[in-house]
């Protein structure tokens, strides 16, 4: 039953999962943050760069801040080009979709 053998699984015939090129795409290591304090979110593009970051909610978990994460994210003192990478542009780039 090991490693779905016993199904019949041939794992080679598999597509490599979204997430399998993730050090090759980022190039660095996964950096989760809860609450940020005010004034954080300037600090860490100016120390990584903005297209270092992507954005992400905890939607549908019952404690998730969305839709409200989205609308903070968008009061944020950065850039409308930070905001976009960030938002979509970084994302985009990891899966290998168009921008």
């Amino acid at each position: 039953m090991a490693h779905g053998r016993a199904l019949g699984v041939d794992r080679r015939r598999l597509r490599p999962r979204p997430d399998d090129g993730a050090q090759r795409v980022l190039q660095a290591p996964v950096l989760r943050v809860g609450r940020v304090r005010r004034g954080a979110g300037e600090h860490v593009i100016d120390a990584i760069g903005d297209d270092r970051i992507v954005f992400s909610t905890d939607f549908p978990h019952g404690d998730s801040k969305f839709p409200r994460a989205v609308e903070s994210f968008l009061q944020l003192p950065i850039s409308d080009e930070s905001k976009r990478k960030i938002l979509w542009d970084n994302c985009a780039a990891y899966y290998g979709l168009p921008a």
